[in-house]
């Protein structure tokens, strides 16, 4: 039975490369599983699907009920995602693998020739990972059919009888700030492809995604130097390609990322004023992405997410009125967010992360009661995002923080007997 079956060792492995993978993607990313074994699949596909649960959104997956289908219905889909779809971080998984026959066969060729033929909408159109999931005995078949769609993947794997009926025990590296750890092997072939391209100096834009992926994993392990030096050449070549492409959205958006990653790193070393104009840059790009494209969710979101950045560091420069400033320009565009798509989970977190900040703002400028409010209102977005998507991790986590921020806050205002309850709730969630 499946609830009583387990990955061994190399499954454990290759489920964690597989949610690295989808964790360090923000953008378009094709991933290819090749697999026999429906079982690895399916736990697979369940421990995805509780982790974006528990980030209170959840796994798109396809539902299939004809060969035809991954034409008629599919390929539209993945083309014209919906503005929901757009404006979440949820990985598209599309498991074709269980479908047995020549019919349907001949559909996954046929659908594969067709996003090989679409692959550049594609990537301009689908800003979250996308993973497909193919019978093994395709696999040459199709790098030979669609060498194009092939050679801009970001992942494959090929799966094994990686099941067992007792779990086995894998040592966790643990990640403790200041300490650096040794890249594992994955980690340093990540490094190693994007020092591999850097010698290319070719403008390929797989580049960035290269340098991304070896900046997260270097900051992760502690290798702050590395990984600035990985985010500079990131921001260099980002720069090279806008003067090619012009001022495009996309070439607009390229540089606005790596100045954000740059910020990261230089956060991280300490240098909290080069972190600030990295922010700063990067917000001002986007403030032009806005004016270019117009107020779109996607756009809006990434404006807000660079505000917050900005407030962050302003924060840890003890700038707080500035820092309000930026955290309430934030608040106000996800409000926004919030009317154009709905009373999502996403765009209610967004909305209740925003309200926090303000708080913690209010809070350290003596302003408590416009704090009280502030955390208040969270908290309510937290209760009903908990209603929404159930008891997950994350939900309850949230609202045993907010319940904390409200208790701290009417502590501070001298009313115990509410801080009291507010802690206690706080306390029987976690």
């Amino acid at each position: 039975m499946i609830e009583e079956t387990f990955l061994n060792l190399e499954g454990e492995e290759a489920w964690l490369r597989l949610k690295q993978h989808l964790e360090w993607s923000d953008h378009f990313a094709l991933g290819f599983i090749f697999t026999d074994h429906p079982t690895v699949i399916h736990l697979f596909r369940e421990r995805l699907a509780k982790i974006y649960k528990a980030r209170v959104t959840r796994l798109i997956s396809s539902d299939l009920e004809q060969p035809s289908d991954l034409l008629t219905k599919l390929i539209p889909n993945l083309l014209h995602p919906t503005t929901l779809q757009q404006v979440s971080e949820r990985p598209n998984w599309v498991d074709l693998s269980s479908y047995s026959g020549d019919d349907w066969a001949q559909a996954r060729i046929s659908f594969l020739i067709r996003l090989n033929e679409q692959r550049e909408s594609l990537r301009k159109s689908l800003k979250t990972p996308l993973v497909l999931i193919l019978p093994t005995s395709e696999r040459t078949r199709i790098r030979t059919l669609v060498p194009d769609i092939w050679a801009i993947r970001d992942f494959s794997i090929d799966t094994g009888a990686w099941l067992t009926l007792a779990p086995d025990l894998i040592q966790v590296r643990g990640k403790h700030p200041g300490t650096q750890f040794p890249l594992t092997d994955f980690e340093t072939s990540l490094v190693k492809e994007w020092e591999r391209l850097k010698e290319k100096k070719t403008l390929d834009r797989g580049f960035l995604l290269a340098a991304e992926r070896a900046q997260r994993v270097s900051l992760k392990a502690g290798h702050l130097k590395m990984a600035a030096r990985i985010a500079e050449s990131q921001r260099r070549f980002a720069k090279k390609l806008l003067k090619r492409m012009g001022e495009t959205p996309e070439s607009l958006r390229d540089l606005s990322v790596s100045l954000m990653n740059v910020g990261d790193c230089l956060i991280a070393l300490g240098r909290l004023e080069n972190a600030f104009e990295s922010y700063s840059e990067s917000l001002e790009i986007r403030r032009q992405i806005l004016k270019q494209v117009g107020e779109t969710p996607q756009s809006l979101r990434d404006f807000s997410v660079s505000l917050e950045k900005v407030g962050n560091c302003l924060i840890a420069l003890g700038r707080l009125e500035k820092a309000f400033e930026s955290y309430s320009e934030s608040l106000e565009i996800r409000r926004q967010i919030l009317k154009r798509v709905g009373e999502t989970p996403e765009s209610l977190r967004d909305l209740s992360v925003s309200l926090d900040n303000v708080g913690k703002c209010l809070i350290a400028s003596g302003k408590l009661e416009k704090a009280f409010e502030s955390y208040s209102e969270s908290l309510e977005i937290s209760r009903q995002i908990l209603k929404q998507v159930g008891e997950t991790p994350e939900s309850l986590r949230d609202i045993s923080v907010s319940l904390n921020n409200v208790g701290d806050c009417l502590i501070a205002l001298g009313r115990l007997e509410k801080a009291f309850e507010s802690y206690s709730e706080s306390l029987e969630i976690r």
